[in-house]
């Protein structure tokens, strides 16, 4: 059996014919319009600094105010335990508002954070939903945790 034969994508042109190549990507390879230089234009202004702002809110969420409650969570623990409940005491209802509520709503504000940056880089609005919904999530632990 004789090798296939491969044929340029020119030689099917007839000679004498003009040949034209047509960039059909637009932008870099990230998918983003590009600026002088090749380096990707970030079109999207003040996303950065709101998602840097919904860091450094989760982040000081979590040192100062989630660590408050979870301290106090654990010592209303070992009193409760003391008295014979064990799972009662570790799975009430202060457990889930003052630990669980804000372990998920730093991860989420991280998440979104992340998902803002995603959007930012793409030249896309919709990353200040995320930032928003991201300070949501926080706000929404810290009202139910504080009331708790």
């Amino acid at each position: 059996m004789p090798p296939p034969t491969t044929q340029s994508p020119t030689a099917a042109i007839p000679a004498g014919q003009p040949t034209a190549v047509v960039n059909t990507m637009e932008g870099s390879a990230t998918g983003g319009p590009t600026a002088p230089g090749g380096q990707p234009q970030r079109t999207v202004a003040g996303l950065g600094f709101v998602t840097f702002l919904l860091v450094v809110g989760a982040i000081a969420f979590a040192a100062f105010v989630a660590r408050d409650w979870v301290i106090d969570w654990g010592t209303s623990v070992a009193a409760c335990m003391d008295g014979g409940g064990a799972w009662e005491c570790v799975s009430n209802h202060a457990g889930r508002t003052q630990v669980l509520l804000p372990l998920i709503a730093v991860l989420a504000a991280f998440s979104l954070a992340r998902g803002a940056g995603v959007e930012r880089g793409q030249g896309r609005g919709i990353g200040y939903l995320y930032a928003l919904l991201g300070f949501g999530a926080l706000a929404l632990a810290w009202s139910m945790g504080a009331a708790a």
